[in-house]
């Protein structure tokens, strides 16, 4: 893995967070990732609902915070409780950094290769959350700003294909980080499979 590669800048990221010091919370037993991969599911399943009901701006700020809490919880589980507290910002309480931690392998696999159009803009994709889209995304998509026009809404700046592109990541960002953890993970995995596949595949428009 080159500098260059994306995955780089997204491993650092989870490494910083695993190192800075003691667990907001854990996730200790089987029943503990099967409540907390069904509390994702809920986010997920709020996306999707938003999506189709045309809310594109709200579906893409709870993918967001889906892709953000399985970065938080997964990462969680790796410090150790006993460990010193370093200096500065939790990295887990920081949304960027949250957010490049949580993809580290998301655009590896062929599902994101297809959406995206090939390996490359996979990676060019993965690039651009590393540098902060998905941040920008989260804020736009709930307060208006300005631009050279004048005030621009989170649904004038979030259009149907960020959002199914930015619900589809959070899909499978979960789904690659939980499911096959425990035997009821198996199961969310086949719903998962089919909300992608759901998403991916509707002919909604902007002007539903």
């Amino acid at each position: 893995m080159t500098d260059s590669d994306p995955r780089y800048i997204s491993h650092a990221a989870a490494y910083e967070a695993v190192q800075f010091g003691p667990p907001d919370f854990e996730i200790k037993t089987v029943d503990d990732v099967n409540r907390y991969l069904d509390y994702l599911m809920s986010l997920t399943k709020g996306a999707e609902t938003l999506f189709l009901a045309g809310q594109f701006h709200l579906s893409a700020f709870a993918a967001i915070t889906a892709i953000e809490e399985t970065s938080r919880a997964h990462l969680s589980a790796f410090r150790k409780a006993g460990a010193d507290r370093k200096k500065g910002r939790d990295p887990l309480r920081d949304h960027h950094h949250k957010q490049k931690a949580a993809v580290a392998v998301v655009f590896m696999g062929g599902r994101m290769h297809e959406v995206l159009g090939g390996e490359e803009a996979a990676n060019n994709f993965h690039r651009k959350i590393n540098n902060g889209y998905l941040n920008e995304v989260r804020e736009k998509s709930l307060y208006c700003f300005a631009d050279v026009g004048g005030f621009v809404r989170p649904m004038d700046f979030v259009d149907i294909e960020m959002a199914r592109i930015i619900l589809l990541v959070a899909i499978e960002t979960v789904d690659d980080t939980f499911c096959g953890m425990t035997d009821h993970s198996y199961q969310v995995s086949k719903e998962f499979d089919e909300m992608f596949e759901s998403i991916r595949g509707s002919e909604l428009s902007d002007g539903i």
